[in-house]
């Protein structure tokens, strides 16, 4: 038991740079989105109001990110008892597969944010027209 927690423990911190490093990407596309929106078509799109909102949102969805992880070890301790002798790669592969589900996950606002900021734009210049 202890060896599968230790396993996915010393895994948490690469996880976590890579779902940070995503967040990073994500905070950066928003912001030159509302930023962009702003100035097109007078609304910060992705933008809270207040902005503080956001550095809440960062925090909060740092730790659910850290407990969704921490079912990893659970989940495979869970799947041992009941699968024993075919657990070989469970954990390589509920690790591999959560990681990059956490990835996409934490692109998935930049990519909505952006989406709508498009058609919001193409809207607001065929109105200009």
């Amino acid at each position: 038991m202890w060896e599968t927690i230790i396993w996915w423990e010393f895994r948490r911190i690469p996880y976590n740079i890579i779902v940070g490093l995503a967040g990073i990407v994500t905070s950066i596309l928003m912001l030159l989105t509302a930023l962009v929106c702003e100035k097109v078509i007078g609304e910060p799109i992705g933008m809270p109001d207040p902005p503080i909102i956001l550095v809440l949102g960062v925090v909060l969805y740092g730790i659910a990110a850290n407990i969704c992880y921490t079912l990893g070890w659970v989940g495979e301790l869970m799947a041992m008892k009941i699968w024993s002798d075919r657990i070989e790669a469970f954990g390589e592969a509920a690790f591999t597969l959560g990681t990059v589900g956490s990835v996409l996950l934490t692109l998935m606002p930049a990519l909505l944010t952006g989406a709508v900021a498009t058609v919001s734009i193409v809207i607001h210049l065929a109105h200009a027209f």
